[in-house]
Formats: structure tokens, C-alpha cells, sequence
């Protein structure tokens, strides 16, 4: 939580976002169904809507796809994806195939912006719909998205929701503190002090170059 602080300032109006690796392709696969099943639903609902994508590597196919696609910004890499978080209204996770965890679902949550995601796309995680809203066809998931954007006080009791299920369950401290109480239940030697809250924990990436190096796929 510490490198995707809550947001301070208030969201964009309209806008939609997608953030993925795109030498990834289930985030290529991701971003063409939304854009061609779900965006229409969604700005016929909300002309003025955005969906902004993010990330490297965007096939030839992504931007051609944007360069056709009213309401499209395909962004690429960019420096930090922090500040995209923070300014959008809704975060989406659109995946329709694929495993691993979901770091932009998690990053998303942190930094106070409400997440629509399909049920793989949020699989494993844990959350609840008082901490996440879950869609499976583009009609549900453009419903989802609009209820959203037409709600301000929704969206900002789902994002401090998702913010402390994020700090409880994901942040490095929990972490650390989930990994050594099961070593000591595992009878491997851990300092008393480790377990106590408020001890230090190991920090996150330093960038996203970092993340990717270490093999994440978001």
C-alpha cells in the first residue's frame, strides 16, 4: 500500500481504466472484449466515458483497435502507474482466461478506485461484493461499470472498503506477519517481536520495471 497511496483528490468524472502487461495475453484478450462488448454499452449509458489503458508492450492489434474505437486511450508504458489509479472513476479487470494473482486488482484497491471485475479476474482474492463488484457478461459488467459512474458516495464507500481489505490482507506487513506465524506453527524459530503488530516488514518493488523483472505479469 505503502508505493499506491488512497487518493486525496477527487476522481475523474468518466473515466474507465485498464492496466496490463501486454506480452501478457490475456490482458490483450481483456482489453479487445471490453472495447468491443462492453465500452458501447457503457458510453450509450454515459456518452462522455473514457477507458484508458495502460501498459507496455501494446500489440499492433490494441492500437489499431483504439485508433477505431470511440472513447479509447491507449496510453502504453507509462513512468508510474500510481497517478492513473488515483484519477480514474473505475477500475475494470475484464480477464477472461489465465491464473496468477491479480497485482492491478490489488493496486486498483489501494489507491481508492472501485473495481468491476469478471469472477477469474478477481478469483483467489477473497473480496466480497461490499469490496468489489463481479460481472461475467457485457451487459452485467456495463451495468456494474454505470451504476458506478452515476454514484459517487458508492464508489467511495466501495473504495475505503477495498482499501482496508487491502492493508489487512495484502499489505507487506499482513504478509510478513501471515508467512512467520506459519513458520512458528511450523516449530521453525521466529523472534517473538516479529509477531507483534507494527513490526517491520520487507517493501515492495521500487518501480514497475522491478515487478516485471521479478517475473509479474499484473
Amino acid at each position: 500500500c505503502r508505493d499506491f497511496p488512497m487518493r486525496d483528490e477527487p476522481s475523474e468524472p468518466a473515466s474507465v481504466l485498464f492496466v496490463g502487461f501486454f506480452r501478457h495475453d490475456p490482458n490483450v484478450d481483456a482489453v479487445e472484449w471490453f472495447a468491443r462488448e462492453v465500452l458501447p454499452r457503457v458510453r450509450a449509458a454515459v456518452p462522455g466515458v473514457v477507458f484508458r489503458v495502460v501498459g507496455a508492450y501494446p500489440p499492433d492489434g490494441l492500437r489499431t483497435l483504439a485508433a477505431t474505437t470511440p472513447g479509447l486511450e491507449l496510453l502504453g508504458r507509462v513512468p508510474s502507474t500510481a497517478p492513473h489509479y488515483r484519477r480514474a472513476t473505475v477500475f475494470v479487470a475484464p480477464i477472461l482466461q489465465g491464473s496468477g494473482t491479480r497485482l492491478k486488482i490489488l493496486e486498483a484497491m489501494a489507491s481508492g478506485s472501485p473495481v468491476v471485475s469478471t469472477t477469474i479476474g478477481a478469483e483467489g482474492l477473497g473480496a466480497g461484493p461490499g469490496e468489489i463488484r463481479i460481472a461475467d457478461d457485457p451487459a452485467a459488467f456495463a451495468d456494474a461499470i454505470v451504476a458506478l459512474l452515476r454514484d459517487p458516495a458508492e464508489r467511495d464507500a466501495i473504495a475505503r472498503r477495498a482499501r482496508a481489505f487491502v492493508e489487512e490482507r495484502f499489505d507487506w506487513p499482513a504478509i510478513a506477519r501471515d508467512l512467520l506465524a506459519a513458520y512458528a506453527k511450523a516449530g521453525v524459530p521466529v523472534p517473538p517481536r516479529a509477531l507483534e503488530p507494527g513490526a517491520p516488514a520487507p517493501g515492495g518493488f521500487e518501480n514497475d520495471d522491478a515487478r516485471l523483472r521479478a517475473g509479474g505479469e499484473r
